[in-house]
């Protein structure tokens, strides 16, 4: 090899052993990155469902629910039921504290139009704490690590006394349980996961109810008035929920505010657990009128429906 060459092939060696790092060193790796378990809210498609059992006291029902809306304006999902009289039965009773909009970041249900938050605060790691209203309570939360990595779970003290747990399953994007029992440690709710998925078909339905009339448990024979407000969107109907018996014969009448009558009802004295919708109620005052010779003991709700509906 030339003289020259030989001092050139050095050099080059010098400085290239010059600009390694290192043995053992962290050079070019960046600062490490600490997994303290926080969970990022997840995003549920179009057409997600989920399989729910409700166990109150010994009374137990199941139900699909289904994301059949993304709203970007209000960041809200929109969960639906199938069956309409379902949808119904959760407007006139608030039967489904799951059903309808969920917020996008926090996964907490709204109830009676209530603004609830607190059920998860994404991102949320173990050993966060907050407070939550939802399920009709305001809470105390903390949360801990679940029992698979991005799992957590969540326990809470109302001011009641009553509790909660719940837990987020990242298989699920969601909880797989919720359980509430009241300060005697009586089960009040609970809701478990039985089944999940992607792709759900058919009309979905979310019905709010505004409560705009509730009878006397005993009525005779005179007028009565409630006022249907405007509201975001038209209302779908006036639904009336009747039950109980009546005594003689008992007949309502609901006239509009244009005094048009929109619906006559007659009273069996045999027991009636019935709902009829008025189509398309005008705003204003109404009058509920017990004609007849007879008294009716039981319920009356009037509720004016505001539906969102959509088919997959």
């Amino acid at each position: 090899m030339r003289p020259w060459l030989a001092l050139l092939v050095l050099l080059s060696a010098t400085v290239l052993a010059g600009c390694a790092a290192p043995a053992g060193s962290d050079a070019g790796k960046g600062p490490a990155k600490v997994d303290d378990g926080t969970v990022e809210a997840p995003w549920w498609p179009v057409g997600a469902w989920w399989d729910l059992r409700f166990t109150r006291e010994s009374k137990v029902e199941h139900v699909r629910l289904a994301n059949f809306w993304n709203d970007s304006e209000t960041h809200h999902f929109w969960l639906g039921v199938s069956n309409r009289a379902v949808a119904m039965d959760h407007a006139l009773h608030d039967t489904n504290p799951l059903l309808g909009r969920i917020h996008w970041n926090i996964l907490t249900p709204h109830q009676k139009g209530i603004h609830a938050h607190g059920m998860y605060n994404f991102p949320v790691k173990p050993g966060d704490q907050f407070g939550g209203l939802m399920f009709d309570h305001e809470w105390s939360m903390k949360a801990s690590a679940g029992e698979k990595k991005g799992a957590l779970r969540f326990e809470g003290t109302a001011t009641d006394g009553s509790k909660i747990q719940y837990d987020y399953d990242p298989d699920l994007q969601w909880f797989s349980f919720v359980e509430i029992k009241d300060r005697a440690g009586k089960l009040k709710l609970r809701v478990d996961v039985t089944d999940h998925g992607e792709g759900a078909k058919g009309a979905f339905y979310f019905l709010r109810g505004r409560d705009y009339y509730e009878g006397p448990k005993q009525q005779g024979t005179h007028d009565e008035t409630f006022e249907v407000k405007e509201e975001e969107i038209p209302h779908k109907s006036l639904a009336i929920k009747i039950r109980g018996a009546a005594s003689g014969i008992l007949r309502l009448d609901f006239i509009d505010p244009s005094g048009a009558m929109r619906h006559s009802e007659t009273l069996p004295a045999q027991s009636i657990d019935r709902i009829v919708e008025i189509p398309s109620p005008q705003k204003g005052r109404w009058t509920l009128r017990y004609a007849g010779t007879g008294e009716f003991q039981g319920e009356i709700l009037g509720i004016g429906i505001l539906e969102y509906t959509r088919t997959l």
